[in-house]
C-alpha cells in the first residue's frame, strides 16, 4: 500500500496558525500541559470580560487544574516533562512538531531569505519522526479550487 499524498492551500496567517496549532499539540502530547495557560495568557483567547485580579485567579486555577491533570495523566509535576525524542513519546506528536518546523522554517525563510537562524527558528529542518519531513511550498499564483 503507497502512502496517498494530500495538498492544502493556506494563506499567510493560516500557516501562522497551523504552526502555532501544530506546537501546542505537539507541547501537549510530551506533558507540557501548561502551554494551555501560556495560550490564555498570550491574549489568544478572549479574556476581557474579566477584569483587574480575576484573569490572574482564572489562570492560577487553570494552572493548578492542569499540573494535577499532568500529575494523573504522566506521573510529572510542575514544569517537568518529555523531550520530542523520548521514547514515551508517540509518533504523533513527533510528526506534529516535524510539520509545524517545516512550515514555520518556510515562513521564516520568507521573512530572512538571507537563510539567517532567528530567535525560535534554526537554519535547518531536522526528522523527529519516523515519517519523511513533509514539504511545503509557496505558491506565488493560487489555484482555483
Amino acid at each position: 500500500m503507497t502512502d496517498k499524498k494530500y495538498t492544502l492551500t493556506l494563506n499567510k496567517d493560516q500557516a501562522q496558525v497551523l504552526v502555532q496549532a501544530l506546537d501546542l499539540f505537539s507541547r501537549i502530547g510530551i506533558g507540557q500541559f501548561e502551554e494551555i495557560v501560556h495560550v490564555y495568557d498570550s491574549g489568544r483567547m478572549n479574556n476581557e470580560q474579566l477584569e483587574g485580579n480575576a484573569k490572574y485567579d482564572v489562570r492560577d486555577q487553570a494552572r493548578a487544574a492542569l499540573d494535577l491533570a499532568k500529575k494523573v495523566l504522566t506521573g510529572y509535576t510542575g514544569g517537568a516533562s518529555h523531550g520530542i525524542h523520548s521514547p514515551l513519546v508517540s509518533d504523533k506528536y513527533r510528526a506534529a512538531f516535524d510539520i509545524q518546523q517545516v512550515v514555520r522554517h518556510a515562513l521564516h525563510q520568507e521573512r530572512n531569505p538571507k537563510g539567517e537562524a532567528g530567535w525560535c527558528v534554526s537554519s535547518s529542518v531536522y526528522q523527529t519522526s519516523a515519517q519523511e519531513l513533509p514539504i511545503f511550498v509557496r505558491n506565488d499564483e493560487p489555484k482555483e479550487p
